[in-house]
């Protein structure tokens, strides 16, 4: 393509966008998707359309073609101009290969408008990864721990130390009984005595070490 000829693409582009409105999505011509500067607009005015709605899948998103959504350049470049504009969600309209890097699971957790709305879509692998989820969680991202592997959730080694990062109610139930846990979690939820079993809220000598382990720590 020539300087003439992109040049008139790039005027047509900012035509088409002009016209559109949100109902407009699947009309679209599947050339003017295909071009990353236009993927980038229609993004970018689709947030603009839905600010302040209740709307967290992107159809403009959802509508790109393959090669865009296996684009990491193009995804990671867009988290990094719009923070706080994207929501999880739309991790499940990429690539299964971008859905299982590190790199763009990671820009979508620190970037992202909501809280645990991305874990869902993160790749087997990702969510059996221990040294991966304790970085994610220990940085402060988002994380549900339900969404993440069973195997996981089970080892108890691996919940204790991720502990005091997630509170208590994220720990798994069969978990909450375990003392251990239940006092380095203590550390970032005072409030978490609700969460207990019902032994444990009448257990007075450890409901009280546990608030001293919190003002030790805060």
């Amino acid at each position: 393509m020539n300087t003439e000829e992109k040049e008139e693409l790039k005027s047509f582009n900012a035509f088409a966008l002009n016209q559109l409105n949100y109902t407009s999505w699947p009309l679209i011509p599947k050339f003017l998707l295909e071009d990353e500067a236009f993927a980038r607009e229609l993004i970018e005015l689709e947030i603009h359309l839905i600010e302040g709605a209740e709307i967290t899948d992107l159809r403009s998103i959802e509508s790109l073609p393959d090669e865009i959504k296996d684009n990491k350049t193009f995804f990671m470049d867009l988290l990094k101009d719009l923070p706080n504009s994207i929501y999880g969600y739309n991790l499940a309209f990429l690539s299964s290969r971008l859905r299982d890097d590190e790199d763009i699971v990671e820009a979508f957790l620190s970037n992202v408008c909501d809280d645990n709305s991305a874990t869902p879509f993160i790749s087997d692998r990702l969510k059996s990864d221990k040294k991966f989820i304790f970085r994610m969680v220990s940085s402060g991202y988002s994380i549900k721990i339900t969404h993440i592997s069973a195997e996981l959730r089970r080892d108890r080694e691996f919940i204790l130390s991720i502990s005091e990062f997630i509170g208590l109610y994220q720990i798994p139930k069969k978990l909450r009984k375990d003392k251990g846990i239940l006092l380095k979690s203590s550390k970032c939820d005072i409030i978490y005595v609700k969460y207990l079993p019902e032994e444990l809220r009448k257990d007075y000598a450890f409901i009280y070490k546990s608030f001293k382990c919190y003002n030790k720590n805060y």
